[in-house]
């Protein structure tokens, strides 16, 4: 059901999952510092600007909760997040008024945030104890580019996620 950059088929496809009993959520395009992407004519992702695909993440976003059928499920983050390029806010669900980034401020990327785990990582010297909390771990601590490496402090530019407290 995957549709890359294609937000008309992936929104059919969710369609088919939804009838079938069978659709969880959406989930944003897969690793594009691995493989970059085209989208409104634009290439994006990898060593090239993250615009491109903030603005497929953004879009994809709107379209769901835009459609009756679809609206109710979750739309999750892309993967690899912290990879971004340039500042374009992907390391928040929804970007906060005066952030002064890449999108404008109340851009809405997703419900939910995903990473992916691996609890076998290039970065793991062989078998040890606590492996799979070590890949898990949502603190600067973990050792592979977890949660706080694409939502707190990006692991590719360290760019920050602004934190505001009352």
């Amino acid at each position: 059901m995957s549709g890359g950059a294609d937000i008309p088929r992936l929104l059919a496809g969710g369609k088919k999952l939804a009838n079938a009993g069978a659709l969880l959520a959406f989930e944003g395009v897969n690793e594009p510092n691995n493989w970059p992407l085209t989208y409104q004519g634009e290439k994006g992702g990898k060593n090239l600007s993250w615009l491109t695909v903030a603005k497929l993440q953004n879009d994809l976003y709107k379209a769901v909760k835009a459609d009756k059928q679809l609206s109710a499920y979750p739309v999750w983050s892309l993967s690899e997040n912290g990879a971004q390029t340039d500042n374009t806010g992907l390391q928040y669900l929804k970007i906060p008024v005066g952030s002064n980034l890449a999108m404008p401020d109340g851009t809405q990327y997703a419900d939910y945030v995903t990473c992916h785990n691996y609890f076998s990582h290039p970065s793991h010297k062989g078998l040890y104890d606590n492996q799979t909390w070590n890949a898990a771990d949502p603190g600067p601590l973990c050792r592979v580019d977890g949660l706080f490496g694409n939502y707190g402090k990006t692991w590719a530019k360290n760019l920050m996620a602004i934190r505001k407290r009352s």
